[in-house]
């Protein structure tokens, strides 16, 4: 396969980055198109390598005198093949080289690499925002987590979404004995198997189309299969749609969680874990607000059974829909404007694959009662998210950005702890664990309370704050 596109043939190029990758590209354009493309120098910020000859083509500087490379060399393309390079290493590359109006292309990046299963030498592409945004991979215990899965039982729940479709892949490469994905959604589970089809992960995938508040299907799946570890990615996640229809959020979120908690506690399943997000912490929505009830729900069951099964709580995800950033490129493929609902407002990022990674990890964690908390690192500017995509499909000066205002429900920052929870380390410097005393010992009567009243969003958002105190909901659906 060709690594190099034929649109950059005759034209003076540099490359940047002289390691491996570099070295791949090279040897690619020498050994096919040495008379097509003129390769004026290799750029890499290792001292040791400077003035240095590989494969016949200089060490001629590094990405802090891209400036005067260009000045003395007039290149016309810079491919980056620096696989492993920051998000910011990236932007200041790229910011750099656009200010000469230089065709950029790049390597895929760690993460991408990943999720292709790819070597180094895939195919060179066109910057995109994640490259920009890119977060170095988050370090996993492989081979405990593979001892954990070989030959098990998996069912994800949600399993065509984007966190479970990712959780779903990433189980195929740790030799599982079958993954059971479980979606209501029979589009997106048809999209997740044409992608997964080839002979090596057919015959590991079990699909099952069903709705998790279905007691009496869950009951008959759970019968049918004995799973030995539950992923449960089903979820209510859009805050905005959630505050004009509470009940949905309780029904997706709440009681269909119970049902797969109960079916696990039944049928003695070892190793159960729900994702959670940001949005249960000090919740203004009802999404969030529903989300932290289920912690509160698994907590529960851990209490009163002896389990322990988990939750892990994270923020937003790079790419999953209805996120921020396949939003902006759609606005920006259509000319825009790009909608900023604040000004200030921020969230925390990170990339689906790292997600889903670091789920699987605390997953196989020796643990009780607890919720699983991932270093998101620092909170992302969501005007900043704005003006690098512009800049980075050469939009800046096209395309307007406008402030639409907070939604329903919505806050200008997110927390990962409340005050109350007792913080601890795990063996995997950034996965966190948290416990607290907070209990819904009521959970029986609370969920035919909330069957009952189903038809009054104004009580169910008074019995969501009742269960949670710590939920301010700032608009009452119909007030």
């Amino acid at each position: 396969m060709k690594v190099i596109p034929s649109d950059l043939r005759q034209k003076r190029t540099i490359i940047i980055g002289a390691g491996k990758a570099g070295t791949i590209i090279l040897d690619e354009i020498r050994s096919t198109l040495s008379n097509e493309i003129n390769i004026v120098g290799l750029i890499d910020d290792d001292p040791s390598k400077q003035g240095s000859v590989i494969m016949g083509v200089r060490v001629i500087g590094n990405t802090h005198q891209l400036g005067e490379i260009i000045d003395r060399y007039y290149p016309e393309v810079a491919l980056i093949a620096i696989p492993s390079a920051s998000g910011k290493d990236i932007e200041r590359i790229t910011n750099e080289l656009d200010n000469f109006n230089i065709d950029v292309r790049i390597i895929p990046g760690i993460f991408e690499l990943i999720k292709r299963n790819a070597v180094i030498g895939s195919p060179l592409r066109n910057i995109e925002y994640s490259d920009i945004f890119n977060r170095r991979p988050s370090d996993i215990d492989i081979d405990g987590i593979m001892n954990a899965m070989k030959g098990k039982k998996v069912l994800v729940t949600g399993g065509a979404g984007s966190i479970g479709s990712e959780i779903v892949r990433l189980l195929l490469e740790l030799a599982v004995e079958k993954v059971y994905v479980m979606d209501n959604n029979e589009n997106n589970m048809m999209d997740l198997l044409v992608r997964l089809n080839n002979s090596e992960v057919r015959d590991a995938i079990v699909p099952i189309i069903a709705d998790i508040t279905d007691e009496f299907r869950m009951k008959e799946i759970f019968k049918k299969v004995k799973f030995d570890i539950v992923y449960h990615a089903a979820a209510k996640k859009h805050v905005y749609f959630m505050e004009l229809f509470p009940y949905e959020a309780i029904r997706a979120n709440i009681i269909g969680t119970f049902h797969i908690l109960d079916q696990c506690r039944i049928n003695g399943i070892k190793r159960f874990v729900m994702i959670s997000t940001d949005k249960a912490v000090k919740p203004t929505s009802v999404m969030g607000a529903s989300k932290r009830v289920c912690e509160l729900l698994v907590s529960e069951y851990n209490k009163r059974y002896g389990l322990s099964y988990s939750s892990v709580r994270f923020g937003n995800v790079f790419g999953s829909s209805g996120s921020v950033i396949p939003i902006f490129k759609q606005q920006i493929e259509s000319g825009g404007p790009l909608t900023v609902t604040h000004p200030e407002v921020k969230r925390f990022f990170m990339t689906i694959a790292e997600a889903a990674r670091l789920v699987i990890q605390a997953s196989v964690f020796e643990k009780g009662d607890q919720v699983f908390v991932l270093d998101m690192k620092e909170q992302i500017s969501i005007l900043e998210i704005a003006k690098k995509m512009l800049k980075v499909y050469h939009r800046e000066d096209i395309v307007d950005i406008r402030f639409t205002g907070l939604k329903p429900g919505e806050k200008l920052r997110e927390e990962l702890y409340y005050e109350f929870e007792e913080k601890n380390g795990t063996s995997n410097e950034t996965i966190f664990s948290v416990r607290s005393n907070m209990r819904w010992e009521s959970y029986e009567k609370d969920l035919i309370w909330f069957h009952d009243n189903k038809a009054d969003d104004h009580l169910l958002i008074f019995k969501l704050k009742e269960i949670v105190p710590q939920f301010d909901p700032h608009i009452v659906p119909g007030g």
